[in-house]
């Protein structure tokens, strides 16, 4: 009697497992507060991106288990309700203008923008194609692409990786000033064929300066500076491989002005000017020397 009232019956028919219903593709909308983009999609959940440290667009994830997306080319399946994801999205920035990039004062300074393509599968629901459009501040474009040259190719979109005679070099000094140099022809991030870097180099020698004051005191103090030379190495973005290198040594004699902050040890190294214009030079011919 139990059995037949639980519906276990042998001559019960099998019960039918119901086909969940498929969705239509839920509607996006778009909200941008400072960094962070969030895309929500209705009745499904939400990504919020903070676009662009590094050339990486830093995802936070609320979506249902194993629901797809892609940024850009790089597709992650998720397998929790939220996770945070990175993708490297530093190919789209190629549109940046040099004039802007030049002309901007802080780092924060916004010079382009990046379109890159986003797309959303939620199970049980149509595929969404979409694309965020990010502003780029200065920092950004300059250390995804400094940065990544110096290990390996840095393309841009639908870019060849062959390389042509220089338009324009891209150089970060130690304090994350950069300086741009380029032909006429050079107008956007993607014409930059070369990128530099700069290694200080400690080369243990000792230099005894004098006639300095402490706060505000006689100028009788004296210091013992440290000596640096800088080595700068050029590399083909496009390639990544090393086009040159120089060392430039410290400039002799000592500084006039110091300003240290607490426990900073004085230094003495090269000017940037010489750096500078090897590079000037270079672009302008073709070819470092």
């Amino acid at each position: 009697m139990l059995t037949a009232a639980l519906g276990c019956n042998r001559g019960d028919p099998p019960r039918e497992e119901k086909a969940p219903v498929q969705h239509p593709a839920p509607s996006v909308e778009w909200e941008h507060k400072g960094p962070v983009h969030t895309m929500r999609l209705n009745q499904v959940g939400y990504v919020e991106f903070s676009c662009c440290p590094s050339g990486m667009l830093l995802g936070t994830l609320s979506l249902p288990r194993n629901t797809k997306i892609t940024v850009g080319d790089t597709p992650f399946t998720e397998d929790n309700s939220v996770m945070r994801r990175d993708a490297p999205v530093a190919k789209y920035f190629g549109q940046v203008d040099l004039a802007s990039l030049a002309a901007s004062e802080t780092n924060a300074q916004i010079v382009g923008k990046a379109k890159i393509p986003i797309s959303v599968e939620a199970p049980y629901y149509g595929a969404v194609s979409t694309s965020l459009e990010a502003d780029l501040t200065v920092a950004g474009p300059i250390a995804a692409i400094i940065t990544g040259a110096a290990k390996g190719p840095v393309l841009f979109e639908s870019e060849p990786s062959d390389a042509t005679p220089p338009d324009a070099a891209l150089v970060l000094w130690q304090d994350e000033y950069y300086s741009v140099f380029r032909t006429e022809k050079a107008k956007v991030l993607a014409d930059v064929d070369w990128v530099a870097t700069l290694e200080w180099v400690d080369t243990g020698k000792k230099r005894p300066c004098g006639g300095y004051s402490s706060n505000g005191g006689p100028a009788t103090r004296t210091l013992d500076f440290e000596v640096y030379d800088v080595r700068v190495d050029v590399f083909d973005r496009r390639k990544g491989t090393k086009v040159a290198s120089k060392t430039f040594a410290a400039e002799p004699g000592c500084p006039s002005v110091l300003n240290l902050e607490h426990g900073e040890k004085p230094t003495v190294g090269p000017r940037r000017e010489p750096m500078k214009k090897w590079i000037e030079d270079g672009v302008k011919a073709g070819a470092l020397r």
